[in-house]
């Protein structure tokens, strides 16, 4: 399901350890020279993702529990740059509007890798075939 910009998605009845699914989010964008960070409160995991070099910034948020719970790919800038973005370019914004846009070509190609590779890992973890 998308909303705005950002991709959730949904398994229930899964029966897979939260604790590895975030491990192996983590690992996946460490391995891609990413940079992240990890907040964890009650039943949610904010993964913070950042890269210097491509200055891309999202969140990965994994809220729930083993036996259900949501993946969410989102971007990590205020809602309203990405309002305004038209507004600021005529401004004389275009260099912060560049950027925005540079970092949403780096956070879309690594969006459609990630979400193949997480979800082939829970399916290979309901199979009992990932031991981690």
């Amino acid at each position: 399901m998308y909303r705005g910009l950002t991709m959730l998605k949904t398994w229930m009845n899964v029966n897979v350890d939260i604790d590895v699914v975030t491990k192996l989010t983590v690992d996946f964008f460490k391995k891609r020279n990413f940079d992240v960070q990890e907040k964890h409160s009650g039943k949610t995991v904010v993964i913070n993702v950042f890269h210097n070099l491509e200055k891309a910034s999202f969140a990965v948020n994994i809220r729930g529990d083993e036996r259900s719970f949501e993946v969410e790919f989102a971007p990590n800038e205020p809602v309203s740059l990405r309002l305004y973005a038209n507004l600021f370019s005529a401004f004389g914004g275009g260099h912060f509007v560049l950027k925005r846009v540079k970092s949403e070509e780096v956070a879309a190609k690594i969006e459609s890798e990630f979400w193949l590779y997480i979800s082939g890992m829970i399916e290979e973890m309901r199979g009992g075939k990932l031991k981690y």
